[in-house]
């Protein structure tokens, strides 16, 4: 099977461009659902199989994907054709959309969603077959531009699926603009269209805001204030707005500590907040920097501190709590939860409370956990495509990295965990995962290792520089930016393969991020946008 070959088995179809776009549009704007079956270690599923789903997701479309374990391109058959038959129309409440959510169509102006049961009973067969047709063409689609939506990006794992982003920059060069922030934060940028948004902190006027800029000239549209409350402890090099923000493109949401209650609010796009509520208590001597992510209707927040330990759900249309789960080790951990499809199930993914565990999106119910003996952790877990694998590290007192499989049940510590290793355990940068390798920063953040994620071998390691920012792929290539802004572009490999290295010169603790070609940077003092001066 060679992806590029089969790409091109598309190439003169008319709808395997832009125009395949406005057409998923057209489906998703008449709430059209779309089934899409693909095999596991289909090289295509990153590449073409996510492309699809995060493209119908955006427009405001409902897709279902079921992942066949272990079947390449052309899964054929399920062992258990439920999830198929559940899909099909005669069971429209799989399907339908909470009563009053609002969204958007493909213009971009808010409207009622129509009522689903009705288009439901009149759609045929033949009209789901055209619109599963359709999605064929996209793979002729390499570079699909993707908004970056939240922490580490639409997958939540740093990684981007567009085909390329600059490899060459400095303090000026390719620099398309550059803006002073208000403010102070670590918070990473996020990017949703003409948008971009990142939090901040005024610490002599104790207050925490949220700032919006204009993706093409970097101006400041609006700031608002999210509280203003007594600063809470912090370590030294923490921040009083660490945490990233994150958007579905109707609604921002972000997060702060209001003393000893987490305070979570979200704000349309013109800067008018819609709502604020405060889930519970959090007490954590090194500080606050938890991100929210977004999982269908919901906006999940991990809050693992020694006064206050859960996970939480909000519904994003008015903030109330949809469920709430007690973690039962108290601890000072960091790590924002990995939310996504896994063994062909929903999976949140948290790292923290002594132990690796998989919740159920819908009601926050534990579906597994593998136990680990380290009380403090800082990452973000990853999946890596090509081996099925979850790859995690623990942070404090002892740094440990895990693979696992994620289609456990209960207790899979003895059953489930394929490998251990010490050797390149990250402290606070998440890992990557790329085709076969899996990349860390290890050594207090000095040293980025490359395994391979099927079987632990390190395969190089080389130095980087003490750094805070978590690694980010586009286009096979990783870029890695260390706390003094010099960024590192690697290509995987058997061996260290240096494409780039390029000195921003200023410091930067904040991650990238990658939408439309383009990079944005957020260094202490200023917003870059490196691009080409073409775009």
């Amino acid at each position: 099977m060679n992806p590029d070959k089969a790409s091109c088995i598309y190439a003169d179809n008319p709808g395997g461009n832009r125009e395949m776009l406005a057409k998923l549009g057209d489906l998703a704007s008449n709430d059209v659902p779309l089934l899409h079956v693909c095999g596991s270690i289909d090289p295509l599923l990153g590449r073409v199989s996510s492309v699809i789903e995060n493209i119908y997701q955006q427009w405001g479309g409902r897709i279902t994907v079921v992942i066949k374990e272990g079947a390449g391109h052309h899964p054929h058959s399920l062992c258990d054709p439920k999830p198929i038959c559940r899909h099909w129309p005669g069971d429209p409440e799989s399907h339908r959309r909470p009563r009053g959510v609002r969204r958007r169509d493909r213009r971009g102006h808010e409207r009622q969603n129509p009522a689903y049961t009705r288009l439901f009973n009149t759609m045929k067969r033949p009209s789901l077959t055209l619109a599963l047709s359709l999605l064929l063409p996209v793979l002729a689609m390499s570079t699909s531009a993707e908004n970056w939506p939240a922490w580490r990006g639409p997958r939540g794992d740093g990684t981007s699926l567009e085909t390329s982003a600059p490899t060459q920059w400095s303090a000026t060069r390719n620099v398309l603009w550059k803006t002073a922030l208000p403010g102070a934060g670590h918070s990473s940028p996020v990017v949703w269209g003409d948008r971009i948004f990142t939090a901040t902190a005024f610490p002599d006027k104790q207050e925490r805001a949220l700032l919006c800029f204009d993706r093409r000239t970097g101006q400041v549209l609006w700031r608002q204030t999210v509280l203003i409350a007594p600063l809470e402890p912090k370590n030294g090099e923490n921040s009083f707005a660490s945490g990233t923000p994150a958007t579905d493109g109707e609604r921002i949401y972000v997060a702060f500590l209001d003393v000893k209650h987490v305070a979570v609010a979200a704000f349309d796009f013109n800067g008018k907040q819609l709502w604020l509520v405060r889930p519970g208590e959090f007490r954590n001597d090194h500080g606050f920097s938890s991100s929210p992510i977004l999982y269908e209707d919901k906006v999940i927040l991990s809050a693992q501190s020694k006064q206050g330990n859960f996970l939480v759900a909000l519904s994003h249309v008015d903030g109330h709590t949809v469920w709430k789960t007690a973690l039962e080790n108290p601890s000072n951990s960091f790590g924002q939860p990995l939310a996504r499809l896994l063994a062909g199930r929903p999976q949140v993914i948290l790292y923290g409370d002594k132990a690796v565990t998989s919740f159920n999106p819908k009601d926050g119910a534990r579906l597994w956990f593998v136990e680990n003996a380290s009380t403090d952790f800082v990452i973000t877990p990853v999946f890596s495509e090509r081996t099925g694998l979850l790859l995690a590290s623990s942070s404090w007192p002892k740094k440990e990295l895990q693979a696992i499989k994620p289609d456990g049940q209960g207790d899979a510590t003895n059953t489930k965990v394929v490998w251990k290793s010490t050797r390149g355990a990250p402290y606070v940068p998440s890992p990557i995962a790329i085709d076969r390798y899996f990349l860390t920063v290890a050594e207090a953040g000095n040293a980025i290792y490359c395994f391979d994620a099927a079987t632990a071998q390190v395969l190089w390691h080389e130095p980087l520089g003490h750094t805070y920012a978590s690694p980010v792929s586009v286009g096979g290539l990783v870029y890695f930016l260390n706390d003094k802004g010099v960024a590192q572009i690697i290509k995987p490999g058997e061996k260290y393969d240096l494409v780039a290295s390029n000195d921003l010169g200023e410091e930067c603790f904040a991650s990238p991020a990658i939408s439309g070609g383009q990079i944005f940077l957020r260094g202490a003092t200023n917003l870059y946008c490196i691009g080409s001066a073409e775009q």
